[in-house]
């Protein structure tokens, strides 16, 4: 496999990988920056695909385009911030 993968781009292994995980039909995603080797049109495209094939996709991002089409949005300095001390 190494071999092989040595004759991609970061993106098409990026992409290759997110099908092996939708070859599985998963229920829920977690994904670490799905979207972060992927030009802006195959981005939204990937994102436009997981919505369609997975109920619930847990994402850690920096890609605006993909926090703009997410339904809801956990901003991990909001959670630093709460005191859970009472």
């Amino acid at each position: 496999m190494d071999l092989i993968a040595n004759n991609f781009s970061g993106g098409e292994l990026q992409r290759i990988n997110i099908i092996r995980a939708l070859l599985k039909k998963p229920q829920t995603l977690i994904l670490n920056e799905p979207t972060s080797a992927l030009d802006q049109a195959m981005a939204i495209k990937t994102i436009e695909i997981l919505k369609q094939k997975v109920s619930t996709i847990i994402v850690i991002t920096h890609s605006v385009e993909f926090i703009a089409l997410c339904d809801d949005v956990i901003n991990i300095e909001d959670i630093k911030n709460i005191n859970l001390s009472t």
